[in-house]
């Protein structure tokens, strides 16, 4: 299943995708992700289990332990992030690309989920929440950023 998000903020571009590159082990952690992902478990969180100049490799425990996604982001070139992830019965592969527009950026994310095993006789049935909930998290990670960025802007380069 294909999907498509688009944004506009008023981040620039180089520095949106260094926000999202930042991958922080509290960045689940606004109760906002709660009414995506559901009420938090004593053990959901995120570890980030590697991290390199140019990739990051996270561990993501949401929904009070039911689901564990695992994911590589990687920069793909100076304006692209690719995130490959495996969650259960689904893979995910994300493209975000951020283009500069005015003083600030456009974000497109195009995005690929994927069922496996028993989830692709399931697929039917949970593909539109899948998607929904995807769309809604990334939505959020884009409300965070320009809220942060409103708050103090971190980067005034190029």
């Amino acid at each position: 299943m294909q999907f498509e998000w688009h944004a506009t903020t008023p981040v620039p571009a180089k520095a949106a995708l260094a926000w999202w590159f930042d991958v922080r082990e509290d960045d689940h952690a606004d109760p906002a992700f709660a009414d995506i992902h559901g009420a938090p478990g004593p053990q959901d969180g995120r570890t980030v289990l590697a991290r390199h100049p140019e990739r990051v490799r996270v561990r993501d425990v949401l929904g009070g332990g039911k689901m564990v996604h695992t994911a590589e982001v990687r920069k793909a070139n100076d304006h692209t992030l690719v995130v490959d992830g495996k969650a259960g019965m689904l893979e995910d592969h994300l493209r975000l690309t951020f283009l500069p527009k005015g003083t600030g950026s456009e974000i497109v994310v195009r995005g690929s989920l994927d069922f496996r095993g028993l989830g692709k006789l399931l697929a039917p049935f949970m593909a539109s929440k899948v998607r929904e909930q995807y769309e809604a998290d990334i939505e959020e990670h884009a409300r965070e950023m320009v809220q942060e960025w409103e708050q103090a802007p971190w980067y005034r380069g190029p």
